[in-house]
């Protein structure tokens, strides 16, 4: 029993850590550091720390499979984090990590979409469940203060977290179907390619040279990087990968239920006052719904 627990480890390991990113993300963002300069320097520490830990070279071949890793590259990477990065400038880091706890049942969706599956009375209720806890969390703003101008520089924060959900939940299903014989290390590896090669025009357009100074002369902000390039990108993404491949999409999905909890600790850590009773709420809501639809979701 314990062996076959152990196998969940990775899984649970990294939804801790990536609960925490989005207060480091927002912490260095603050610092009015741009997200695409933040990008290029999480993405290149986790590529070359993958290089370090699996020096194996793969000869490129343009093919099925490297299309793939283009798309995991895109959906999971460079473009996801845009959009992430552009939320927690519009929005707070709880309601971000409140609202990318909703990849299960999105994930879910496209499953029933793309393989053309009914879905079951579970995930219809448990989605609907789920998405009055979205409304709570993005509505939390006005339904706490009435104010309406706080609602709507939240309100383009959410949305474009929750299209960052979307993509998210495509790189689940495109990871799913990379063939198994690929190491975790590789995929891992082949994705941060990826995503350097396609933030590097961001980059160019909106790179300051200040923003390098401001990294290395805050001690928060240079160890913040370093966490997210080190340990939530490389490291976490090759146990996500690792865990898909052993436990499968919706079991390593799951673990992606704790990431509020994580966030609202790692908040109360910085003082934050960020969470709200509505958003409390809208929490619960989530997490019952999430979990509601996941039951027997894949039958």
């Amino acid at each position: 029993m314990l062996n076959r627990g152990m196998k969940y480890i990775p899984a649970l390991f990294t939804a801790i850590v990536w609960g925490s990113t989005f207060i480091a993300s927002k912490h260095i963002i603050t610092h009015g550091i741009e997200p695409c300069v933040i990008m290029i320097i999480r993405f290149v520490l986790a590529y070359i720390s993958l290089w370090i830990l699996y020096p194996k070279y793969i000869k490129f071949h343009f093919n099925k499979d490297e299309l793939k890793f283009l798309l995991v590259g895109l959906s999971g990477g460079s473009v996801y984090f845009l959009f992430e990065y552009q939320a927690l400038q519009h929005t707070t880091a709880i309601n971000v990590g409140l609202l990318t706890s909703t990849v299960p049942i999105t994930g879910t969706a496209l499953q029933y979409l793309f393989y053309r599956q009914r879905p079951t009375k579970y995930y219809l209720i448990g989605s609907l469940i789920a998405f009055i806890g979205v409304s709570f969390v993005i509505l939390s703003p006005l339904l706490q203060t009435s104010d309406i101008s706080s609602l709507s520089v939240n309100l383009l924060g959410d949305s474009l977290c929750i299209i960052s959900v979307l993509l998210w939940s495509v790189y689940s299903l495109v990871l799913d179907r990379i063939p198994s014989h690929y190491s975790p290390f590789f995929v891992s590896r082949r994705l941060f390619f990826y995503s350097i090669i396609t933030i590097l025009p961001f980059v160019v357009a909106k790179y300051n040279p200040g923003d390098i100074e401001a990294i290395t002369s805050d001690i928060s902000c240079l160890f913040s990087v370093i966490y997210l390039g080190i340990f939530a990108s490389a490291t976490c993404m090759w146990l996500w990968n690792w865990s898909f491949q052993k436990i499968g999409l919706s079991h390593t999905n799951m673990f992606l239920y704790l990431m509020p909890l994580v966030s609202l600790i790692t908040a109360t850590c910085y003082n934050s006052s960020e969470f709200t009773l509505w958003a409390t709420l809208g929490a619960i809501l989530i997490f019952i719904g999430i979990v509601l639809a996941d039951y027997k979701g894949q039958a």
